[in-house]
């Protein structure tokens, strides 16, 4: 059994196994023992896979209180300075952005942390959800 990363092509696992079967003639023995081998491939790689195969975990970024274009502009230079998978802009109006970012560790936490840490512009954190991150620039 060998699992692919879709996008880059890598290997991510290869196990391999082998059962026997006895039964009364050779197509149901062979039969039998594919089917134990697959079921011990598959109670083995459903083990590690978890660790593996995780979906990128999405997290909206709202920063509130920005003034203007060039305050956006210099907080999306220091997202993007930041180890995302990706990073998008979804809305900015009246001093408010929002953001879509994919960290590559998925605690929101962490990531609220990390932006804190890299910070140039004096965000203050306003909160931390599930899948939400907001903060606020004071005025």
């Amino acid at each position: 059994l060998k699992i692919y990363d879709v996008k880059t092509g890598r290997e991510l696992l290869a196990l391999s196994s082998q059962a026997n079967a006895i039964d009364s003639t050779i197509a149901a023995s062979f039969s039998k023992s594919l089917a134990s081998a697959g079921e011990l491939l598959a109670q083995a790689a459903s083990g590690r896979t978890d660790r593996l195969v995780k979906p990128d975990t999405p997290v909206k970024v709202k920063v509130l209180g920005l003034g203007g274009l060039e305050a956006l502009e210099k907080l999306k230079a220091q997202m993007l300075r930041l180890d995302l998978k990706g990073l998008r802009l979804e809305s900015y109006s009246d001093g408010a952005a929002v953001f879509v970012a994919v960290p590559r560790r998925s605690d929101p936490q962490e990531f609220a942390s990390t932006v804190l840490r890299g910070d140039s512009l004096g965000l203050e954190l306003d909160g931390v959800g599930a899948q939400e991150v907001i903060f606020s620039l004071p005025r």
